[in-house]
């Protein structure tokens, strides 16, 4: 009797750790899951409206998710569980893609949806481990080596498609540039006229406050934008219905 009772505990407690494990995958709410908080806060922000874009701009879900421990569980069980819960993906296109990192197994899955794997194939997932991510992660940079990583991921998913970004900054800076043109030509022409005159040495005086308030005006309501800095239409991100069948690649650091 003791047998069959230590036996009943012993298959109850392996089921509730199983619900308790399950429920370490949370409910997508974004791109980005960043569980292990591994990532800073500017980037999290810049790749998940990114990763947004893409999703809305070709169809193709890349989602990344951080945990901090595996608890035991392979990197690979873990990954795919992961996927088919958030159903990464359109439904008949099962295009989704999720890298999972789990730091303190030091272990990373680029995991590939069925209608992906002809173009994200295992070797090439295998590549984009070891030469855009690990390397980083090896340096104790996570959040380069995600970037890394999704940067080659949406690439190759999307067969090279580029992502309409905000061009706002591109216009601004094309418009500041003119103005630094006109301004320039505007200042020789001044130059000239006071040596004509004979008074340049004192109006060397105040090139100081020329280039100041020139470079105060011209940045007047300007703000920089890294390259890296990614617009999208603010939709909610949620997964499609895809499915995966075991395609990707793992590594470790």
């Amino acid at each position: 009797m003791n047998s069959v009772k230590k036996i009943v505990l012993s298959a109850l407690a392996f089921v509730a750790a199983g619900v308790v494990f399950a429920a370490t995958i949370p409910e997508l709410t974004a791109p980005v899951m960043d569980t292990a908080n591994i990532i800073d806060n500017a980037t999290k922000s810049d790749l998940n409206a990114y990763l947004m874009a893409v999703s809305e701009q070709t169809g193709v879900q890349v989602a990344v998710f951080t945990i901090s421990s595996l608890d035991g569980e392979s990197i690979e069980e873990f990954s795919m569980k992961t996927a088919e819960k958030w159903q990464l993906g359109q439904a008949k296109e099962d295009n989704g893609v999720l890298l999972t990192v789990a730091v303190e197994d030091h272990k990373l899955r680029i995991e590939v949806g069925y209608g992906l794997e002809g173009l994200l194939t295992d070797t090439k997932c295998g590549i984009i481990i070891r030469n855009a991510i690990t390397p980083q992660f090896q340096d104790g940079d996570f959040t380069q080596g995600i970037v890394n990583g999704v940067l080659q991921i949406v690439s190759v998913a999307t067969d090279g498609a580029e992502i309409a970004t905000d061009l706002q900054q591109v216009d601004e800076d094309e418009g500041l540039d003119d103005e630094v043109s006109a301004g320039w030509l505007a200042f020789l022409i001044i130059v000239i006229i006071l040596v004509r005159a004979g008074i340049l040495p004192i109006f060397l005086l105040f090139l100081p406050f020329k280039f100041a308030s020139g470079h105060s005006s011209s940045g007047g309501g300007h703000s920089y934008h890294s390259s890296h800095s990614f617009h999208s239409s603010g939709h909610s991100f949620h997964g499609g219905g895809g499915h995966f069948g075991g395609g990707g690649a793992s590594g470790r650091w």
